[in-house]
């Protein structure tokens, strides 16, 4: 009886799809700056296979953070923007678009902002290019 249940236990635990925090503005700390995510509309998180989940003040944190390995890419199970339009919406990155527009003042000034759609003002990136504009702006090394 008591193998049955415990059994039972562990495989809903492996079959759960891991569920991000959602960021507690104004409280949570970013995990790459440290300083406390408050603007909603730059907010982004990280959520692990494991299901721990690293806030972010600004989507430049996020991508220096999976940058500098500080969580392994393969255990990263899914990254979450904020959408700069509609800043209750949550977008994950494949529907996530990325605009640089030095008229948008992002926390940490890089001005890169996430957008459900596909912005006509600035310059829209792909990802791997967020990324690589953070390491080139900020000079960063792994």
């Amino acid at each position: 009886m008591i193998r049955g249940i415990i059994i039972l236990s562990l495989l809903f635990f492996v079959g759960c799809e891991p569920t991000p925090e959602p960021i507690a503005f104004g409280h949570d700390e970013c995990a790459y700056c440290r300083m406390i995510v408050s603007e909603r509309a730059f907010g982004s998180r990280i959520l692990t296979m494991k299901g721990r989940t690293y806030a972010f003040d600004s989507i430049e944190c996020l991508a220096a953070f999976e940058y500098r390995g500080d969580v392994a890419k393969e255990s990263i199970h899914s990254r979450l923007f904020q959408d700069m339009d509609d800043p209750s919406r949550v977008l994950t990155l494949p529907e996530a678009h990325f605009r640089h527009d030095p008229s948008v003042r992002s926390p940490m000034g890089l001005s890169i902002s996430a957008h459900a759609n596909i912005q006509s003002t600035g310059r829209m990136l792909e990802w791997d290019e967020v990324i690589e504009f953070v390491v080139q702006e900020w000079r960063l090394n792994k």
